[in-house]
């Protein structure tokens, strides 16, 4: 026993597992020997694999000799004991591609094939198919059909992803081809780094020149030395639309062409005999020997192509007939065109129809196509919804056209008549069913409860603030009556947005929907009381002091006249919680939002609201008028000495004057202008500096630029920098101050300690 565990233990040493790189896997066994590691075949979706050129010729002959031969012929070796007369007459009739597989089928038939007795026989099948490139002069005929028919296995790594360059003759996968071929400004990069950037401001002939005057080679005519390809997959050839590429040319061919021609130049330049007509005997020949490769290379080329044409062809024949039998079992021929069934069958290998492989891919297949279905049902649906509702509105628009005019009020949004049980279901039916003739009747019965709604929400909204009035006098004609939405809360309200108070009709009306029962067959008794409009009295007792501060009666002014208002006002209360910091200003507001400000502060009674001056209000109305900041990129800058416009930066149209004018020091509205935003329809908040008070206006100004308000201090560095005015400033000359408030004297209640005796503001900056 001991010496039987000695003996296994002695052969375990020669096993397999003690031999070097046995433990190793194929990326690993790359890296060693420093082939670029590449993702395995079997995760990419393939069609074309292999030398497919080869494999298609050869399928397709199969096909006819099953269909011509019934009787199979298997003694191939017996051949060989045949005449070789006879054996040279059967040959005739083959295709090179056969000839090819029967010289790697056996010695005997590889030495007979590869002897010179064999050459009118590879001429003759030659002749016999045109379709294949003939063989060059050069090159011996066994070695072409290796050329053409040989595995598509890398020559330098043994990658199995590599089909022959007809230009250079060889194999090479997309990881060599970089290593050996290049584009010729790559060469440029490899030999000074100067010509780094020059193939970007010249030509790809201009390149050449560069390359050989790098060399030392002066040789205009180099380039036509050189093959070249337009080639760059290893698996594919290029087709007439890619000569618009960048040529690739073999880093061997340059450097040896380059030395060859290094030597001719310098012989030349040695006076050596003859040495002038060697050369051009050597680009004479060089050049005819180039251009009849790069003829046999396009025509390979061009064969190649074709045939990858066909075999794109018939898989997509394949694809259809796929598709026909998917059909007949009753898919929608739309499902079938959208699912990609050609990668289907790639991803499952499946190359050819038969009845075994299409029952074991229809459950897959079948799965999809149900998830292709219920989109496109999905999208069928929502078009014929969208479709049906834009019917319904029209009908709905003709409808009430017909009536008598009555305020939109009065008529409920077309998303509510949406939702009438007869015409939801008609706009929800899968079924191509007509317009619901009776139509008419269900809008009027809605439209006749949902007036009947608002009229009873007014009646409740206004009879515990006007009990002695009755609903026909129509309160809320007047722009004091104010109220809240009970679901956009004035308390919710954030700063710079659109007031939420409601006014008069107007604002009943726009909100109005909000509290309509969503459900259409609604009654009259069910009112959520959670869901009504609320009066709001700190807001109507607001809006009556401010429509008198203006000049208008509360008894009659009506909301509309609000809109056409052009007066600001401003919260002079000073511990306000929404406005706390003075520094930075406060609001200017319109009548709407003053109202809001004071329904969300309680403790801001009428007086704290004071009407700015009419100067302050023309100036806040021209700051309003300003885009946003998300939109400053778009400011348009003119310079004046040019048609220049830039859209951008103010600094962009400064540094143009700078440069183009040589104009050191630019002066705006003299060297370059700002034209105003006018495209901007929301207005942009407006703050009032008032501590220091923001009062001052630049004279020296452009027309549409002398509303701007600034501090002291801003108009002093504003006169020195836009304007170069650095002697001594002069009031009403160069600045003009402007009251804020019809009463100066009001801004006391929010700083008193810089108001004077005389009720003035004191300079905080002087000149």
């Amino acid at each position: 026993m001991k010496k039987s565990k000695q003996n296994m233990s002695s052969d375990s040493t020669f096993s397999g597992s003690s031999l070097p790189f046995q433990s190793l896997q194929a990326n690993e066994l790359r890296q060693l020997y420093a082939f670029g590691t590449r993702p395995t075949r079997k995760d990419r979706i393939v069609l074309l694999r292999g030398n497919y050129v080869a494999g298609h010729i050869s399928c397709k002959i199969r096909k006819e000799a099953r269909a011509n031969n019934k009787v199979q012929f298997h003694a191939l070796r017996n051949v060989i004991e045949f005449p070789l007369e006879l054996v040279f007459e059967i040959f005739v009739y083959l295709h090179p591609i056969d000839l090819y597989n029967l010289m790697r089928s056996s010695k005997e038939l590889r030495s007979l094939l590869l002897s010179r007795e064999s050459s009118p026989i590879w001429r003759e099948v030659f002749q016999q198919h045109p379709s294949v490139p003939p063989c060059p002069s050069h090159i011996s005929f066994p070695k072409w059909v290796s050329i053409l028919f040989g595995p598509a296995t890398c020559d330098k790594c043994g990658y199995p992803e590599a089909m022959m360059d007809f230009v250079f003759l060889d194999r090479l996968c997309n990881f060599c081809m970089v290593k050996k071929l290049f584009v010729l400004f790559q060469a440029l990069h490899l030999i000074d780094p100067i010509w780094q950037a020059y193939h970007r401001l010249y030509a790809h002939r201009d390149s050449l020149i560069v390359f050989c005057k790098v060399k030392g080679i002066y040789e205009p005519e180099f380039g036509q030395l050189l093959k070249t390809t337009y080639r760059r997959n290893a698996m594919h050839y290029p087709s007439a639309r890619d000569s618009s590429r960048q040529m690739i040319y073999s880093r061997h061919e340059v450097n040896e062409v380059a030395e060859i021609c290094s030597a001719f130049l310098s012989a030349v330049e040695r006076s050596e005999p003859n040495a002038q007509q060697n050369y051009e005997e050597y680009k004479v020949q060089t050049v005819n020997s180039v251009r009849d490769a790069m003829k046999r290379a396009i025509a390979c080329n061009t064969w190649a192509v074709s045939i990858c044409s066909e075999i794109n062809r018939e898989y997509d024949n394949l694809v259809e007939q796929w598709k026909e039998r998917l059909q007949i079992l009753g898919h929608n021929p739309i499902d079938l065109a959208t699912l990609n069934i050609r990668t289907i069958l790639q991803h499952r290998h499946i190359r050819t129809f038969s009845k075994t492989a299409f029952k074991r891919s229809l459950p897959a297949i079948q799965k999809m196509l149900s998830y292709v279905t219920s989109k496109r049902l999905a999208v069928e649906r929502f078009n014929r919804r969208w479709k049906r509702q834009r019917e319904v509105q029209d009908f709905y628009r003709t409808h009430r056209e017909s009536l008598e005019f009555l305020s939109k009020g009065y008529h409920p949004p077309v998303d509510h008549i949406y939702r009438i049980k007869e015409i939801s279901d008609w706009i929800d039916s899968d079924l191509g069913l007509e317009f619901p003739p009776d139509a008419k009747e269900h809008f009027q019965h809605y439209i006749d409860k949902y007036r009947a709604y608002r009229r009873s929400q007014v009646s409740r909204l206004m009879r515990g603030e006007y009990p002695s009035l009755d609903f026909e006098e129509n309160p809320l004609r007047l722009a004091t009556t104010v109220f809240e939405c009970p679901l956009h809360k004035i308390t919710e309200t954030e700063e710079g947005q659109p007031p939420t108070v409601l006014v008069g009709w107007y604002g009943f009306d726009d909100h109005f929907q909000c509290i309509v029962p969503e459900n259409p067959g609604f009654q009259l008794e069910d009112v959520d009381l959670e869901l009504s409009f609320n009066y709001n009295p700190a807001g109507s007792k607001t809006m009556k002091h401010l429509l008198g501060v203006v000049g208008l009666d509360p008894s009659t002014a009506s909301p509309e006249r609000l809109n056409s208002l052009r007066v600001r006002f401003l919260c002079i209360f000073a511990e306000c919680r929404e406005h706390p910091r003075l520094e930075k200003g406060r609001p200017a507001m319109t009548l709407k939002e003053c109202v809001s400000h004071a329904a969300r502060n309680l403790d801001h009674t009428p007086e704290y609201f004071q009407v700015l001056s009419k100067e302050a209000t023309n100036s806040a109305i021209f700051h309003e008028g300003f885009p946003p900041e998300q939109l400053r990129h778009l400011f348009p800058w003119h310079c004046r000495h040019c048609i220049f416009v830039r859209s951008g930066h103010r600094q962009l149209a400064i540094d143009h004057v700078k440069e183009m004018h040589s104009i050191d020091y630019p002066i705006e509205d003299q060297d370059y202008i700002f034209l105003r935003w006018g495209s901007c329809s929301e207005r942009k908040p407006f703050r009032l500096h008032l501590n220091p008070p923001g009062n001052y206006r630049c004279n020296h100004c452009h027309d549409n630029r002398k509303l701007r308000l600034w501090t002291h201090r801003q108009i002093v560095s504003h006169l020195r920098d836009k304007h170069s005015i650095l002697q001594q400033l002069v009031p009403n000359t160069d600045w003009v101050q402007i009251s804020l408030f019809k009463e100066d004297r009001l801004l006391g209640l929010l700083h008193p300690a810089n108001t004077n005796s005389e009720g003035g503001i004191e300079q905080s900056v002087e000149i």
